[in-house]
């Protein structure tokens, strides 16, 4: 995901936010190409490797005194270790993992030292550098499926962190950042309970951080829903679906805050809670977009295609009880011919119609052709007549069709003549605890006891 520059103001955080998925302006990408063109596509950039040497030789003449360690100094060896290690994410982001670990690992000597004086000087950036030098590379060995080398990349940064947030020294983004790429790289490994862990660490520093940090909105919400997604994932792996699908749903609700482009992570949210949730990844695609008005199941949800299994009915009542955008809620003639055979509870049924006659958004709920206003029930709604459509249409008509009142006796006589099983459940549920009339005529409706038993 990219934001403008403009929107960070503070150095320092841009520099974090440099390392991570976020890209702040359009230094990265340019980044990218410079390093892509024939003098530096797939070759080692040998005059970068020299200047970083030769600062690497100016930091050891520090540590003799034979140079001071004054602002000077400090400035120009930032910003050429910083300016190195942008050049290997670059190599890293053009998929040449292999350079740009090895990028890394020519830069780390010039990011500690062991002059006591020189690494823990209160100005002295040497930890900062090291962090951002060790995560690169652990992207890169990650890229390249080297994760021992990457856990042990990250663990290191994070003893870093830890030590220097002692001191007041640590910057919070920075910390869980690490934290949650650790989380991710355990989580390659198998090494899923204390992957969760680091990832939960990750997630609550999140949290704890955008309270003081000036952050976009919409940066808070990529990364939480980034640490969301990571954390139910671990969670599915092991087992604790609860724990997960909770995880997701507070993702999905992160990505409302982003924009269309989110690089995919409210698609990878899905299939994370589809799991969890045992429920099709498709089902859970449209009953999200059925739930917040996205997409063309926004204001139309047609449900005739699935299963009415447990988890299904739960999520579509859900949607009922939440949306405020849904108008329409069509299940068709269901073939059971055509489909694998699984037994509906009736009580699930009951509660998927409290839920349709509760939903104050519903404008229409279509069953196997026909079609109910849901705070009507007792009238059937059917297709405008010619003069009511054309322009021999007239006031009186309209106002006739409006003015109708329930009647004693709400008739549906020959209603359920054709239809299947399920649908002819879904039309008597409906009609009888929607119904504001005293008495229902349900004479010559096709009535069979399996639509009761």
């Amino acid at each position: 995901m990219r934001i403008d520059r403009a929107l960070i103001q503070d150095e320092l955080l841009y520099d974090v936010m440099y390392f991570s998925p976020v890209e702040v302006g359009g230094e990265r990408y340019s980044s990218q190409l410079y390093f892509q063109t024939d003098i530096y596509a797939r070759k080692m950039p040998q005059v970068m490797v020299d200047m970083i040497n030769s600062q690497i030789e100016e930091l050891r003449h520090v540590e003799m005194g034979i140079v001071p360690f004054d602002d000077a100094f400090r400035v120009r060896h930032r910003e050429i270790v910083l300016g190195h290690c942008k050049m290997a994410l670059a190599y890293l982001d053009a998929r040449e993992a292999r350079i740009s670990m090895k990028l890394c690992e020519l830069c780390e000597p010039a990011t500690k030292s062991n002059e006591p004086s020189v690494m823990q000087h209160p100005d002295s950036d040497l930890y900062f550098l090291r962090v951002c030098v060790l995560s690169v590379k652990a992207c890169a060995a990650r890229r390249i499926k080297f994760f021992q080398k990457a856990v042990d990349a990250l663990s290191e940064a994070k003893t870093i962190c830890t030590h220097i947030a002692e001191e007041s020294r640590a910057h919070p983004l920075a910390m869980a950042l690490t934290l949650l790429n650790l989380s991710a790289i355990l989580g390659d490994l198998d090494h899923d309970k204390h992957g969760l862990r680091q990832g939960l660490d990750a997630l609550s520093l999140l949290y704890n951080s955008f309270s003081i940090l000036p952050v976009p909105e919409v940066v808070e919400a990529y990364y939480l829903a980034l640490a969301c997604h990571n954390a139910a994932l671990l969670n599915v792996k092991l087992g604790r679906l609860l724990d997960a699908a909770e995880l997701f749903e507070e993702g999905i609700e992160l990505t409302k805050k982003l924009p269309s482009e989110d690089d995919g992570i409210r698609s990878k949210l899905i299939a994370v809670g589809a799991v969890a949730k045992r429920l099709p990844e498709a089902f859970l695609t449209e009953s999200i977009d059925a739930l917040n008005g996205w997409g063309e199941h926004g204001s139309a949800w047609d449900i005739s295609f699935w299963d009415f299994t447990v988890p299904e009915i739960q999520e579509e009542i859900k949607v009922l009880r939440l949306t405020k955008t849904l108008k329409r809620l069509v299940v068709g003639q269901i073939d059971n011919s055509k489909r694998r055979t699984i037994p509906v509870e009736e009580s699930q049924l009951v509660r998927l119609i409290l839920a349709i006659l509760k939903c104050h958004s519903l404008e229409r709920v279509i069953i196997a052709g026909l079609e109910f206003e849901p705070r009507k029930v007792w009238r059937r709604v059917r297709k405008p007549s010619f003069l009511e459509t054309s322009w021999y249409k007239t006031h009186h008509l309209t106002y006739q069709r409006r003015a109708q009142k329930e009647p004693d006796v709400a008739d549906y006589r020959g209603l359920l003549a054709g239809m299947d099983t399920l649908s002819k459940k879904l039309v008597l549920l409906l009609v009888i605890l929607g119904n504001e009339c005293e008495g229902v005529d349900l004479s010559e409706i096709g009535f069979d006891p399996s639509c009761t038993s």
